[in-house]
């Protein structure tokens, strides 16, 4: 369920997404061949028809890349200034794949001009979005909304900082659900952490608890003894993560 709705949500980021590269393509043109001649009228106007083609192959370019750049990953743990350069890599690299078309089809009328502005203007679009959604996030983070409960197996001094660095990072939108102790731990506390049970009570956990993504701080020769406490995770659609 939790899957499935992080889809729908990243579906309509990038709709949003492709609205905003209309914008500053049409925004590009106008300026370019309506607003400019009117100030400077040497400059000569051409009819967006002869253009419109690279709006076209952009919606498909700049999806795929954006998509690959992981611009559509989870940003929770990443700060704003990690931003700029994460939209700026697709962006870029999506320019040089329309440059490089407008060269294949030899379009020379292309004017510059408006390929820089509509690459230029796609870019502060994006960058304001993404960095409105990432200050909308941490607001509702830190009133308690739109977080993610993380299970951690095993107690020791590693998996106890890491489950300080979750409760202190208010902005990463994590909350530890507990601890699971692990294997001959039985009796060993978490500090102010509750202990939820043992390694073969994971799969009851899992069931009875609300737990979005699980952290395995074990060492390699005890983590191979939790096959099915993976697969259990894996089949209820819970994140794992390994940190032996």
């Amino acid at each position: 369920m939790l899957k499935e709705k992080a889809k729908e949500v990243r579906a309509v980021v990038a709709l949003c997404d492709m609205l905003l590269l209309c914008v500053s393509f049409f925004l590009a043109f106008a300026i370019r061949f309506w607003l400019l001649p009117q100030l400077d009228p040497s400059m000569v106007s051409i009819e967006l028809g002869k253009f419109i083609w690279l709006l076209f192959l952009s919606i498909p370019t700049f999806h795929l890349l954006l998509r690959l750049g992981g611009v559509y990953d989870s940003l929770r743990t990443r700060g704003f200034m990690d931003l700029p350069l994460l939209v700026a890599k697709p962006v870029a690299l999506g320019g040089l794949v329309l440059g490089a078309a407008i060269f294949i089809f030899q379009a020379k009328y292309f004017s510059r001009s408006l390929f820089g502005l509509f690459v230029g203007m796609f870019y502060v679009f994006l960058l304001a979005e993404k960095l409105a959604l990432r200050a909308f996030q941490r607001v509702a983070r830190r009133r308690g909304f739109n977080y993610r409960n993380v299970l951690i197996v095993g107690i020791n001094e590693g998996s106890l900082r890491v489950a300080d660095t979750l409760t202190e990072g208010k902005d990463f939108g994590f909350r530890v659900a507990g601890f699971i102790n692990d294997f001959g731990q039985e009796y060993v506390q978490a500090d102010r952490y509750k202990v939820l049970g043992t390694v073969d009570d994971i799969p009851q956990i899992v069931d009875r608890e609300i737990i979005d993504e699980i952290i395995f701080a074990l060492p390699i020769d005890r983590l191979a003894r939790c096959e099915t406490q993976l697969l259990k995770c894996e089949e209820v659609g819970i994140k794992i993560h390994i940190r032996a």
